[in-house]
């Protein structure tokens, strides 16, 4: 499911972010380490291998990039982060894409969730419902649609006295259209949106071995995708929720980060697509998290137990900005 890499196309990253820390422009195209590691507050760099893949390790206050020629997942504090050019060697400096530079690496590094109002407003959004079951757990009468209403249930159960004030799209067994979803959120003023969902990999041969989490959010402008679906990806495209590329990546790490910790699941990282709707419309921070494999044998029994799904829910509460 996830593509190769592409040839990065000539693309100079001059646009301005809602955040001013952001507000620096780069050359385009490929860039050396030591054209952007000051300016994105790194204060060491160390070769971690010499030979191919080379890779290399970057420290700033706020955090540990890790990243390797020829490979799209680089590392921030240890959670996988999907970029969308491979990093490449370039007269004899690893060198990365400069939209990669601005919209994920200076992004972690600067980037913050907005100080929010005393009125906090989440919409949680449990995903399917209705007819629209979602997968099935391997082996069992269970489906994705009743697992992401219980976990969302329990976020809103979990931050009931905390300044939040939490919203579900759904809070039975309706269907609810992606677009509706978006206007909900939207009606509600949300400051923040978090749309919750299981993986499966059934019927492909290979769905019983895939495990883990992943958490989504939309490709900035200009960027491949990590993950494709439907339709060609084409980078030009821009959506409402563009505007929120900083603060997009720094949630999804924070949760991801929070996922991994507290379910001690198998780290898929943070991803980027643009084929979710229910994102790309979005009129603040949204992302998508994905809790588990449902086609994987082990995975489901753990979901299907409600400890688990209780530890599911603390990660996204205690991953919320403060």
């Amino acid at each position: 499911m996830v593509p190769g890499d592409f040839t990065p196309p000539p693309i100079v990253d001059k646009s301005e972010s809602i955040l001013p820390e952001e507000k620096f422009t780069l050359p385009g195209g490929i860039l050396p380490v030591s054209a952007w590691q000051e300016l994105c507050g790194f204060t060491s760099a160390r070769i971690l291998q010499k030979d191919y893949p080379q890779s290399i390790e970057l420290t700033s206050p706020a955090g540990v990039l890790q990243m390797a020629v020829g490979q799209r997942y680089a590392k921030w504090n240890g959670i996988n982060l999907g970029l969308g050019f491979a990093p490449s060697l370039q007269r004899g400096q690893i060198a990365l894409h400069s939209l990669d530079v601005s919209k994920n690496v200076h992004a972690l590094v600067f980037g913050v969730v907005k100080p929010l109002d005393k009125r906090r407003v989440l919409v949680i959004d449990p995903g399917h419902g209705g007819r629209d079951s979602g997968s099935k757990c391997v082996g069992r009468n269970t489906y994705e649609k009743e697992l992401t209403l219980d976990w969302a249930l329990r976020i809103q159960r979990l931050l009931t006295n905390s300044a939040w004030t939490v919203l579900l799209t759904r809070d039975s067994d309706r269907e609810t259209p992606l677009l509706d979803r978006v206007q909900f959120a939207d009606a509600q003023n949300a400051d923040l949106f978090i749309s919750l969902h299981f993986n499966s990999l059934a019927g492909t041969g290979t769905g019983g071995d895939e495990s883990g989490a992943e958490t989504y959010c939309l490709t900035p402008a200009g960027l491949p995708s990590n993950i494709q679906r439907g339709y060609e990806d084409d980078p030009r495209r821009v959506f409402p929720n563009n505007v929120y590329d900083t603060e997009n990546v720094v949630l999804a790490m924070r949760i991801q980060s929070s996922l991994v910790k507290l379910t001690n699941r198998r780290d898929r990282g943070v991803r980027r697509a643009r084929f979710m709707t229910v994102l790309r419309e979005q009129k603040r921070p949204a992302v998508l998290v994905e809790g588990g494999f449902l086609s994987n044998p082990a995975e489901s029994r753990q979901i299907l137990q409600p400890e688990f799904r209780e530890q599911l829910a603390k990660a996204i509460c205690e991953s919320l900005p403060e």
